[in-house]
């Protein structure tokens, strides 16, 4: 597979990843309303380090640790605990939410922050870890064989369908929060720590089962899905 060919598939495998619905698309969505289109490009910020730090280690040979069963157990309770506390945060905030311009610049987050989320939500997902186990290491390992140009193509392809996706989604947001009925701002918080409640149950009997199977062995494809 050459330079090219790497860059444009992981561009489409990116978006096959970012687009469905899931704990960070919901923080951008929660967060884009409060503060305005550039907390998307932020929160993929903190995504994309982390996800430099996942292919330097898969490079290396992370990928026979993640996919062990206590490994991933123990990745499914911490996710699924901080997916829970999220999800609480949202859902008591809710109520009494008020739009960035009603609520003052002093509740904005920074920068910094924001980067600091999208790399924690990203990482409280068992899923995003073991979509790296499995598809992820397949990647680094073919791209890798070309060295440095090659992973640089496929990560550049990977998480550039991560900007451009999560852009278009604040920049949307960020354009009809001008707009938004405060009741309409409360009722998405809701739904998005509903999602997240979901999510943090399901994550967390993931964990369960998989530490309750017997065996220290390896997790399979199937049983990472």
């Amino acid at each position: 597979m050459n330079l090219w060919a790497l860059f444009v598939s992981s561009l489409i495998l990116g978006f096959s990843g970012a687009m469905p619905p899931g704990s960070l698309l919901s923080l951008v969505v929660a967060q884009s309303v409060q503060r305005g289109f550039w907390a998307g490009p932020l929160l993929i910020t903190g995504h994309a380090l982390l996800e430099l730090a996942m292919v330097v280690g898969l490079t290396l040979g992370l990928s026979r640790l993640l996919r062990r069963k206590g490994v991933a157990g123990a990745i499914g309770l911490l996710g699924g605990v901080f997916l829970l506390w999220m999800a609480y945060s949202l859902l008591s905030d809710a109520p009494r939410a008020q739009l960035a311009a009603q609520a003052g610049a002093g509740a904005a987050l920074s920068a910094a922050q924001l980067v600091l989320w999208g790399a924690l939500t990203s990482a409280a997902n068992p899923y995003w870890v073991m979509w790296w186990a499995f598809a992820g290491v397949t990647y680094v390992t073919a791209a890798g064989k070309q060295g440095l140009p090659g992973l640089s193509a496929f990560f550049t392809g990977h998480i550039l369908a991560d900007y451009l996706w999560y852009a278009l989604v604040s920049g949307a947001i960020a354009a009809g929060r001008e707009v938004m009925p405060l009741w309409l701002y409360r009722g998405l918080l809701g739904l998005c720590g509903a999602f997240l409640l979901c999510l943090a149950g399901y994550f967390l009997r993931f964990g369960l089962k998989t530490l309750r199977s017997r065996g220290e062995g390896e997790l399979t494809l199937g049983g990472a899905q």
